[in-house]
């Protein structure tokens, strides 16, 4: 475990919500008069301190995962290079024994077997050749950028409506 992750294991985030609920409390049980509000602007500036505090870590941790990840992205791509290179020289040696086996060879060997198999696929006439309806696939989807444009025009599609919402920006 990483230094940032035993501070996020230290840290507990709904402290702050129960030091706030029990000023509440105390501020709605109290008597007015009796109340020190010295103290009243000790606790608010402490759970105030907190509050920052609490935010400035999860912004590390935010970052160091947010790190992690680009890391990983990194090593993906990596991999991803390393397969596409792997997939091209095995498709080379592949071409390779495709011409260089006989139609009717077969050879067994320790490691493996290799030769020939039947197997059929539809394939176009010509080129170009349009699929008949009858033996086509068609997939559906929602083109969510028009819907947005005429919402916002003030077009009603039914069963859609268009949502404002609030991401949080980190930097």
């Amino acid at each position: 475990m990483s230094k940032q992750e035993k501070e996020y294991e230290e840290m507990h985030l709904g402290e702050l919500s129960a030091e706030w609920r029990e000023l509440q409390a105390i501020l709605e049980t109290a008597d007015l008069e009796e109340l020190d509000t010295l103290d009243l602007d000790k606790a608010f500036k402490r759970i105030k301190e907190a509050r920052v505090s609490k935010i400035a870590n999860c912004l590390k941790l935010f970052k160091y995962y947010e790190g992690i990840a680009l890391g990983i992205a990194a090593q993906i791509d990596k991999l991803k290079t390393y397969k596409e290179r792997t997939e091209r020289r095995h498709e080379k040696i592949q071409q390779w024994l495709e011409f260089n086996l006989g139609p009717e060879e077969s050879f067994q060997f320790d490691n493996g077997e290799i030769g020939w198999r039947k197997s059929t696929s539809v394939e176009p006439t010509e080129k170009g050749n349009a699929v008949p309806e009858a033996y086509a696939r068609i997939k559906w989807e929602p083109n969510k950028i028009k819907m947005a444009n005429d919402l916002k025009s003030g077009v009603e599609i039914p069963g859609w409506q268009l949502v404002s919402k609030n991401k949080l920006k980190i930097r």
